[in-house]
């Protein structure tokens, strides 16, 4: 594994992982999960921000990447983003997306591999068990292709790309996915006390209806996706609507 003489390797933390939700806890075993689809194998950029040509590998649970100030730590991340499709500003590093492609290089390029086994992996027969996600930018313009475990192609389409990220509930642009610092800046400085606590307020409800829904379906364990919450918070909004619509 190549990585860059200032960031350190990262390391697998632990094997089981308590989950607190409101008043309830679920203790989630990461092995139903972690080890199965979904799960980040690998990253590799080349000219992309400050990285020329860095490689990692990412252990099989919670991974912790450290390293100095301006060692292109976040720049991992960002690369993560627009691999799976986030646009230039929804990262808040960049305009245009080739502002990302590294001072005194015509391109760049972000090579991400993701794992793709059992019963939730996305079309096995077509991928086989890794997903490779490969995003170049030039100057003039950027393409996302998709490739299988072997490394042939297999769809440069956009909706192939919106297709797997549903599918896997990956989405880089949600601040429960990803919360870079100046969104938790942005989040700290903004606004007043009582919309943030109707911010908190509105999170846990959509949090006790899905603890709620798991009870009531007897699930012993719960894995909670922004993808939920999004719904959950969708339906409340309709239910609202409804019941403020006046009766003819």
């Amino acid at each position: 594994m190549a990585t860059s003489n200032d960031l350190e390797s990262t390391r697998p933390l632990a094997q089981f992982a308590p989950t607190f939700l409101g008043d309830h806890h679920f203790s989630v075993h990461v092995d139903d999960y972690r080890s199965g689809s979904g799960t980040i194998l690998r990253i590799k950029l080349e000219n992309f921000m400050c990285h020329s040509n860095l490689q990692i590998e990412f252990g099989e649970w919670v991974n912790f990447i450290t390293g100095q100030n301006g060692s292109g730590k976040s720049a991992i991340l960002t690369a993560l983003c627009v691999a799976f499709g986030c646009r230039a500003k929804g990262t808040q590093r960049a305009s245009t997306l080739k502002d990302f492609i590294k001072t005194g290089c015509s391109y760049a390029v972000v090579h991400v591999e993701i794992k793709n086994q059992g019963e939730d992996a996305f079309k096995p027969e077509v991928y086989g068990d890794v997903i490779i996600v490969e995003r170049r930018i030039t100057e003039s313009a950027s393409s996302t292709i998709l490739k299988d475990h072997e490394g042939k192609k297999v769809s440069s389409r956009k909706d192939e790309l919106r297709e797997l990220v549903e599918h896997y509930n990956i989405d880089v642009e949600n601040p429960c996915v990803v919360m870079s610092q100046d969104k938790s800046r942005e989040f700290l400085h903004s606004g007043n006390d009582k919309d943030k606590f109707k911010d908190a307020v509105s999170r846990k409800i959509s949090l006790d209806a899905l603890v709620d829904f798991a009870i009531a379906h007897g699930a012993q364990w719960m894995f909670i996706t922004p993808h939920d919450i999004s719904m959950v918070k969708s339906h409340e909004r309709i239910k609202k609507q409804q019941m403020a619509a006046p009766r003819s």
